[in-house]
C-alpha cells in the first residue's frame, strides 16, 4: 500500500484569497487524496465567506484560527504581508508555502528562511519550475553542460500591478529559473537597463553559464520564452504555447519534445505533498526565494539611466 494511502491528508489553510489565493484554494481542494482544504482567511470577511462557500470550507474570522487548523499554511496575501504571516505560521510549527516573491525585501526573506524550525518546510511559489516546458528541460539537461540561457517574459500593457516593478512582478520567475536549470546560485553580471516597466539583466551562474533576462510589462502581447544552449544542443521553448524543440549541434534535424499535460500550480502542490513526505522535489525553498529577491535588489541598485530602452538582444 502506498504511503499516500497510509498517511492522512495534509490540512491546508489559505491566507488571502484574492486572485492567486483563489487558485490555490481550488488546487488544494481538488487534490483530495493528498490534501484537505481546512479553510480560508481574508481580511475582507465577505471575500473569505464567498471563497469558503465555493469549496464548502470554513472562512476563519482570524488569521490565527486559520493557522491553527492547518498542517500547511499557504500565504497568498499582498506582498507586504508575506513576511509577517509566514513568520507567524512558522512560529506555530506549521509548514508554509508563500506565493512569489517570498517577501518584500531580501533581508526579510533571508530572516524568514532562518526562522524555519527542525522538521518544518518553507516553500516559495515559483511555479514556473512546474511549467511543462521547464519540467521537460530539467529532465533533459545536465546542469553542468548549460552554456547560455536567454529568457524573455512580457505582459500586456495595462495589466501591471501598481506597486512593484517589472523585475519583482515578472522577472523574479526567470531569475529563479536560471538557478534552477543550472542547479547553482547566480550573480548579477550586468544590467543594461532596468526601470519599473522593463529590464535587461545579465547573470552568471556559479557553474559558469551566462543568462540574459528580458522583462517587459508594457508589451503589445504576452510572451514567455526561453532558449538554453548546451555543449551538444540548443533547446527552444515557449512556456505559453507549451512547446519545446531540440536542435542538435551535430546538424541533425530538430525534434519536438513531448510534454506533460499538467497545470503548473497542481504539479507544484503535488510536489509539495511529496516533499512533506520526505522526497527530494524541485519546489523552491525559502533560501531559493531569498536569493531571487537578492538578485532583484542587486539589479535595481545597478540600474543605468537611459533615455530610451535599448533594442532587445
Amino acid at each position: 500500500m502506498s504511503s499516500r494511502l497510509c498517511s492522512p491528508p495534509v490540512k491546508v489553510s489559505v491566507l488571502g484569497v484574492g486572485a492567486m489565493g483563489r487558485l490555490h484554494a481550488r488546487v488544494f481542494a481538488g487534490l483530495r487524496e493528498e490534501f484537505a482544504l481546512a479553510g480560508v482567511y481574508d481580511p475582507s470577511a465577505d471575500v473569505g465567506r464567498d471563497v469558503g462557500r465555493t469549496w464548502d470550507v470554513p472562512a476563519f474570522s482570524t488569521e490565527g484560527d486559520a493557522i491553527d487548523a492547518a498542517d500547511l499554511v499557504v500565504v497568498a496575501s499582498p506582498i507586504a504581508a508575506h513576511a509577517g504571516a509566514a513568520r507567524r505560521a512558522l512560529a506555530r510549527g506549521r509548514h508554509v508555502l508563500v506565493e512569489k516573491p517570498l517577501c518584500a525585501t531580501a533581508a526579510q526573506a533571508f530572516a524568514l528562511a532562518r526562522a524555519v524550525g527542525r522538521g518544518q518546510r518553507l516553500f516559495v511559489g515559483h511555479s514556473e519550475r512546474f511549467n511543462p516546458v521547464v519540467r521537460a528541460l530539467a529532465a533533459l539537461l545536465r546542469p553542468a553542460d548549460v552554456r547560455t540561457l536567454r529568457l524573455r517574459r512580457a505582459s500586456v500593457a495595462g495589466r501591471r500591478g501598481p506597486e512593484h516593478g517589472a523585475l519583482i512582478s515578472l522577472g523574479v520567475h526567470d531569475l529563479d529559473l536560471v538557478a534552477h536549470l543550472t542547479a547553482s546560485p547566480a550573480a548579477v553580471r550586468e544590467v543594461p537597463y532596468v526601470d519599473d516597466d522593463r529590464a535587461e539583466v545579465v547573470l552568471t551562474a556559479s557553474r559558469g553559464a551566462v543568462a540574459w533576462i528580458h522583462v517587459d510589462r508594457r508589451a503589445s502581447q504576452r510572451e514567455r520564452t526561453l532558449e538554453v544552449v548546451t555543449s551538444s544542443a540548443t533547446y527552444t521553448g515557449d512556456l505559453l504555447a507549451r512547446t519545446l524543440k531540440v536542435q542538435p549541434h551535430s546538424g541533425a534535424e530538430a525534434v519536438s519534445v513531448p510534454l506533460l499535460d499538467a497545470e503548473a500550480l497542481v504539479a507544484q502542490a503535488e510536489a509539495v505533498g511529496r516533499a512533506l513526505r520526505g522526497s527530494v522535489e524541485p519546489v523552491a525553498s525559502g533560501v531559493d526565494g531569498a536569493r531571487a529577491l537578492a538578485l532583484v535588489e542587486d539589479a535595481m541598485a545597478r540600474r543605468v539611466a537611459h533615455a530610451e530602452v535599448p533594442e532587445a538582444s
